[in-house]
């Protein structure tokens, strides 16, 4: 491998591992710029099963990263914030209707709306996927949802179905009344360095009320 390519191949190896949202650099404690070392992105991004080592492996990588989301009908895990509307987008071949909707964690059912959303259909594995939104209401009740799709392409085709997590999350926690017009102290600690005896080498939640 030529210089040129051993320099391309490093930066092809930064700009993969901040696609999969790996810190490539940052600023230390005396405002200085530090560049992680090209070994330790290929090293996070191989636990993350990516062969970075590679240009065949960096190549899957920027698949995974470009049509990963096209090979399932919904995300493994959305997250919306309690009062405003969230939209999902579903894949399914091109063409075919699908319903999507929420299983409340509480019981209950909840159609999600389809809306606008035109993009060109892609080729995924030699199949013609489309994609379509749909958007969940701003007042769904805060908790861990389970996002289902059905599409049933009619006689002869197969009927497809995928779920999915659905979170609503707070807008904001807020306060304890003891803080509210009034500056208060505290000490702050890094979580996972509050360990305990009982802990697996990295400090909890548990840890924490200890």
């Amino acid at each position: 491998m030529s210089d040129v390519e051993v320099v391309q191949a490093a930066e092809e190896v930064a700009a993969l591992g901040h696609a999969f949202g790996i810190a490539t650099e940052y600023f230390d404690q005396q405002g200085q710029r530090k560049v992680v070392p090209g070994s330790t992105v290929v090293a996070v991004l191989a636990a993350m099963g990516v062969d970075a080592g590679t240009a065949e492996g960096r190549a899957e990588g920027w698949d995974r990263i470009r049509n990963g989301p096209w090979r399932r009908m919904v995300p493994h895990t959305v997250v919306a914030t309690q009062g405003t509307p969230k939209q999902v987008l579903v894949h399914i071949p091109h063409g075919q209707p699908v319903e999507v909707w929420l299983e409340l964690e509480t019981g209950g059912r909840v159609p999600l709306h389809q809306v606008t959303h035109v993009v060109e259909p892609r080729s995924i594995d030699a199949v013609l996927v489309g994609e379509a939104a749909f958007e969940a209401d701003a007042d769904l009740p805060l908790g861990w949802h389970q996002l289902h799709a059905r599409s049933d392409g009619g006689p002869g085709k197969l009927v497809l179905k995928q779920q999915g997590v659905f979170v609503v999350t707070p807008a904001y926690l807020g306060l304890p009344a003891s803080m509210e017009g009034r500056r208060e102290w505290g000490l702050m600690t890094q979580l996972y360095a509050t360990r305990s005896r009982s802990s697996w080498g990295i400090g909890d939640l548990h840890d924490l009320g200890e």
